[in-house]
């Protein structure tokens, strides 16, 4: 089921490779029934996906700040 999104022929296509992308798209939360016909729910919390980009970034800085130090 998508509740709202900017792009809902996008967010379909997307659902139908893989049902947990929908984390990744403007849908913040995602329902959909499993093979055993239960509802699974997953939601996404924004100050946790910045911390992990913020992390992802700041690894990134520091390897590259490593890889250019002599020898």
């Amino acid at each position: 089921m998508i509740l709202g999104a900017c792009n809902p022929p996008f967010a379909h296509q997307s659902l139908q490779t893989d049902l947990d992308v929908g984390l990744l798209l403007s849908c913040n939360v995602i329902l959909y029934e499993t093979d055993d016909r239960k509802t699974f729910v997953a939601a996404v919390s924004t100050a946790m996906l910045w911390l992990v980009i913020l992390i992802t970034a700041l690894t990134l800085i520091l390897v590259l700040f490593l890889a250019c130090l002599p020898g």
